[in-house]
């Protein structure tokens, strides 16, 4: 039986109060379940405003999740899992404001997390220029590209030595294009 079921869980059930306190009666947390899904975690805001609570959750939930023996025998290197979050519209826009730019409408803009080749620069360019060239192809704006802060020093040498050079593309919908649409809309080709 998958979690997709409608049964309300128990509110009765002692187990409905998770490990932190917090009361997961009338949420989709059901004990029932515990066995599925083994390294997934899902934390989310019903209402969908950004909280740094959020966060806190997913991470707490991220650590939580180590049982799943996804670490190499350094003790340090994983797998890669991490949290996905909401587009961090400050962060992105401070960035091209710094960069002489005027930051578009937060509906307009969107990022990509592109892993790019680390010890090759002549690849990591014509990487670059391919997906230059495709956002261009479909009509978007390009605004330009961002290095992404990290600390190597977190990683194991396992992870370290194999880890790719990552950075942001940056891109806006046109102007006018209204929203909801998927790119191949604005293609220009």
């Amino acid at each position: 039986m998958s979690r997709t079921d409608s049964r309300p869980i128990d509110p009765s059930c002692p187990s409905a109060f998770l490990a932190n306190g917090i009361d997961a009666r009338g949420s989709l947390y059901d004990p029932r379940f515990e066995h599925d899904a083994c390294g997934i975690g899902f934390v989310a805001q019903k209402s969908g405003e950004r909280s740094h609570r959020v966060l806190e959750l997913a991470l707490t939930a991220l650590c939580n999740h180590a049982h799943r023996g996804a670490v190499a025998a350094d003790g340090k290197s994983g797998d890669g899992a991490g949290v996905l979050t909401q587009l961090p519209y400050e962060i992105i826009a401070r960035h091209l404001t710094r960069q002489g730019m005027t930051p578009p409408e937060r509906e307009r803009l969107a990022v990509g997390m592109i892993f790019l080749p680390r010890y090759n620069p002549d690849h990591r360019e014509r990487s670059r220029q391919i997906l230059n060239e495709t956002v261009r192809e479909y009509g978007l704006e390009l605004l330009g590209w961002r290095d992404v802060p990290a600390n190597g020093d977190a990683l194991g040498q396992w992870a370290q030595n194999l880890r790719p050079y990552i950075e942001q593309i940056i891109v806006a919908r046109p102007a006018g294009s209204g929203g909801g649409g998927s790119a191949i809309g604005w293609r220009s080709g």
